[in-house]
This record gives C-alpha cells, structure tokens and sequence, in this order.
C-alpha cells in the first residue's frame, strides 16, 4: 500500500459505520500506523486496484447501503476522496477488470438482494492545464505544468514537436516535468494527453540558449544531482570514452567530485589537481586504476576546461586543451553506484564549485577534439556523445526553486534530480557563466632582443566588455611573471611586451573579462617565445 516493497494489511469491518483499517509492515511482519478510512456502512470486503492510473492501489468496499465505496491511495498508505458508487442492494462482493477495453479497471458488483451483477465502467476524467513555467521555455530544459487529471501522461507535443516520453518525470494527478524539445517552434501550444483526453495551453513560447548561459554552483556542504539509470554510459572501462566538464573551483584541499560513477569511472579533484579512475574489467569488475595530473594546478575562482580520455588501455588527462604530464596507480576496489554530479555516492567528496558544460563520449577523443570541445557548445562527435549537460535554465542568481530537473540534452534525455540546492541567490543555485569564453593565443611578433607583441584572437563565444588579461612569465607553468603580468589589454587584441632579457625564453596566455563575472574568465593556449641574443644588422643596399 505504501511502496516500501513489503506486503501490507486491509480488514472491512462491519459496523453501522462501516470502514476498512488499514495497518502498515514495517518489513518485519510488525503492522502500524495506517488508518480506519471511513466507507458505507457494514463494509464485507476489500478489492484493490488501480482505478485512477497514478500507480498504486486504490481501495473498494462494498456495503449494506447499496454503495462501493471507493477510496484513493495517494501512494504512501492514506486513503481519501473518491466516491460512494450507487449499485443494486446488498452487493457482497467486487471484482475489478478493463470491461470496456478503454484501459482502465471498471466495477463487477454482485448484488445478493436483486439477483444481478451490476457494472460500472470507469470514466477517466480528461485532464486540464493551469500553469507552464518557467515562460518562455528553454529548448532541450525542463518545464513543468500544472493542472487536473495529470495521471499517466501519454503524450506532449509543444508547438507542434513531440517531447521525449522518456523525459516524464514527476508525473502525478497535477502536474508534470518534461524537456522542451530541442527542434521545438519559437511560438505556438503545447498539448499534454493522457487515457482521458487532451488538454492545450494558450500561447507557449521557446527560446534557444545563448551560450555560456548558466552554470550550477555546489555549495560543497550537501548539494549534488543524481541520475537514475543511465545505460548509454555505463560498462565505459570496456572499451573507449571520454569525459569532459568545465570546472570552476572554489578552493579546498580534499578531494571534490565532478563526474562520479563508482564503480565504473569517476572525474575529480584533489585539492586544486585533477584525477580520474577507471574500473578497467567494467562494473562488477574489481579491476581499478587511478590516474593522477602532475603538472598543473587548476586556478581557485577561475575556469578550467577538464577532460580524461581512455583507449581501453591508458588514461590521458587535460586540462585547458593541454596533455598533462600523469601517473598511473592499480589496484583492486570493489564499488557500485549510479552517476551523480558533485558527490561519490560511496564517499562523499561533495564539489564547493560550479559545473558547465559536462559531456560523456563513448570513444577516444583526440586532443585536437578536446581544444574544440572547450570553444564550443557543438559536439565534435555526435555519434558518440551519451550525456551532456548545458545547465542552461532558470535565471542565473535568480530564484529558480522550480528548477529541481536537470536534463541530458543527448537523444537518451536521462533526468537528474537537484538535491539539497537552495536555487537562489548566488550560491547553490543557477548562476552566469563565463566557460567556454576563451580567446586563442597566436603565434608573437614584431620580436627584438628585449622585446615581442602578444596576440590572440577573441573568443567565439560570450561577451567580453572589460578587455583582457595577458599573463607573461619565464615559467612554462607560470609559477613565476615578469613586472607588469598580468597586464590589462582595455581594447584589441594585442599587446607589446618589453624591458625584456635577451636569450631568455618567455611564456605568454591570454584571458578574456567580462564585468558581471570579472576575475572568472579561463586562460587560453600557451606561446613560448625567445627573443634572440642579437639582430643581424641590416646589409645597406
């Protein structure tokens, strides 16, 4: 009665006022709890079935006034509403069945009194619709609607495009969640149909997003986002895959969960150092390895482009489009979990960060697909592509309490439940992102003994209304810069360097800067130039 998964108890009692009490198993074989739900009078039995479609089981008592009384479960064990159906006298007994092939359960009521058996057949009420928010509609997001008779929705068509059935979620008597489809028309209606009838709303408006969009912050205390089953990316140690992530992390030293699915292969940070791990047999399979970047440390407050790639036999980690230097550790552990973003459902590990553009291929990326994957929100490899994420709902630092579904926009749509997240203010909730605004860095010119000009070229993506920022520095890592760095390029996308020593080899990136995001933006390539120790002077014509 209540969905826990063990066997409950229902007794009619005959009394002048009739009910039927209903005790809860705590799995034990212990009852409590539940109720005496009122019915007619003298109640002489119980029938089950599920007569409005929600998925539990409704409750029939027929009694000596010449009723059934019908009660409806509302999936925990409490019986209410319904109603008292009038039948011939002195039924004693129910049976229940899809008479009328509608399918739906109707009534088989025998009546001790009359000699008949009387039918009644269930007439599904047709659905309305109240509410669809947000408005307008983020195409491939959520929106929910609300309304009357919701159960068992069939079918959604928003402005003539059919939304995946396989994106229901949260469907009940007055309301549900679905993904807008991602080839829906800018204006129009949206029908919602169930076994009752179809039901449409006035004008529903979609909009396409505009990269970057939204990012998520976790706030590292409770927050993550767990997905059910997710076949398309399971078993992924078996053969090739690649995860990627835009990551903006906050600062900490422990370790911090971006993709993680134990058991299987996980994505994370170690203090401000990537990791991932891959179970080499596939699920099931003890069989585990660890890989570990060695080289670079991922800037607090700042975005960085992330990626692990696997080959079937070796992992390769990148961060900004860059191979990082990694070791390999082996060992055997034992772990099974389903995938969820921010948290190890084994250990934690909650991320204190934010989370873009989050992408799972099922083959071997190469580097070059890496570097535009981090500059685009077009897949380099469509086939392949079996989860991506955009977070691109809700209005960034806004209050988006609705927002609690987050859907893959891959053609397998898996949803993802927001857990514990506030959804307002600037934390734990929805908020601007400056991922994927990431200028190119070219090759320098103009180069003397003690001098060279910085070039990029803009980003492809997002605004840039604070001009850049230019880093220079003796260190391949920048771990060392020279005075000035980093200088602040207000216009162009140029800058000379100089007071510089000959000989020596420099090192130059580039950030772009927005106002409303500004510190945020995420360093491009690398160019190493060496001004030379001496010109040649030029021969007199």
């Amino acid at each position: 009665m209540d969905g826990d998964g063990d066997l409950d108890l229902l007794t009619a009692n005959q009394a002048a006022t009739g009910s039927v009490s209903v005790r809860l198993n705590d799995g034990s074989g212990a009852f409590a709890g539940g109720a005496d739900v009122p019915t007619g009078d003298n109640a002489c039995m119980v029938a089950l079935g599920d007569l409005d479609a929600d998925g539990d089981l409704d409750l029939m008592a027929p009694s000596q006034s010449s009723v059934v009384s019908v009660r409806f479960n509302d999936g925990s064990g409490a019986f209410s509403g319904g109603s008292d159906v009038p039948v011939t006298s002195s039924p004693q007994g129910v049976a229940v069945g899809d008479l009328d092939g509608d399918g739906d359960l109707d009534l088989a009521v025998p009546n001790t009194g009359s000699t008949t058996v009387s039918i009644r057949l269930n007439q599904l009420l047709p659905p309305t619709l109240t509410t669809i928010s947000p408005t307008p509609g983020v195409r491939g997001q959520a929106v929910t609607v609300t309304g009357t008779n919701l159960n068992n929705v069939t079918g959604v068509s928003v402005n003539g495009v059919d939304a995946s059935a396989a994106s229901f979620v949260n469907n009940n008597a007055t309301s549900l969640t679905f993904q807008v489809p991602a080839t829906a028309g800018a204006s129009g209606t949206t029908s919602v149909t169930t076994a009752g009838g179809t039901a449409t709303t006035n004008t529903f408006t979609t909009v396409a997003a505009t990269p970057p969009g939204n990012a998520l912050a976790f706030d590292g205390v409770d927050d993550y986002v767990p997905f059910g089953s997710t076949p398309a990316v399971n078993n992924l140690g078996l053969g090739s895959f690649s995860m990627e992530a835009w990551v903006y992390y906050d600062g900490g030293n422990g370790a911090e969960s971006i993709i993680r699915k134990d058991g299987d292969y996980n994505l994370y940070l170690n203090g401000n150092t990537l990791h991932a791990e891959v179970w080499t047999g596939g699920m099931g399979n003890p069989a585990w390895q660890r890989i570990d970047a060695s080289t670079t440390a991922l800037p607090a407050n700042r975005w960085a482009h992330v990626a692990a790639v696997w080959n079937g036999s070796t992992m390769q980690l990148y961060i900004n489009g860059a191979l990082e230097a990694s070791t390999t550790t082996s060992s055997s552990i034992s772990a099974s979990a389903t995938l969820t973003l921010g948290k190890s459902q084994v250990y934690g590990n909650l991320l204190n960060g934010r989370l873009d553009e989050v992408r799972i291929y099922t083959a071997a990326l190469s580097q070059a697909q890496v570097q535009a994957d981090m500059r685009s929100t077009a897949s380099v490899l469509p086939a392949s592509l079996k989860f991506y994420l955009s977070f691109d709902q809700g209005t960034g630092g806004s209050t988006n309490t609705g927002q609690t579904t987050l859907y893959d926009q891959s053609a397998n749509a898996y949803a993802g439940t927001l857990t514990n997240f506030a959804l307002t203010g600037s934390s734990s909730n929805y908020v601007e992102s400056y991922a994927l605004v990431v200028p190119t860095a070219t090759a320098a010119t103009g180069q003397t003994a003690s001098s060279f000009t910085a070039n990029w070229t803009p980003p492809a993506i997002g605004t840039v209304d604070n001009g850049y920022r230019l880093d220079v520095s003796t260190s391949s890592t920048f771990a060392s810069s020279i005075t000035g760095s980093p200088f602040t390029v207000s216009s162009g996308t140029s800058q000379a360097v100089t007071g510089l020593s000959a000989g020596t080899t420099y090192y130059y990136r580039v950030r772009a800067d927005k106002t409303s995001v500004t510190g945020q933006g995420g360093n491009s390539n690398t160019i190493q130039v060496c001004p030379p120790r001496w010109l040649l002077p030029r021969m007199p014509a």
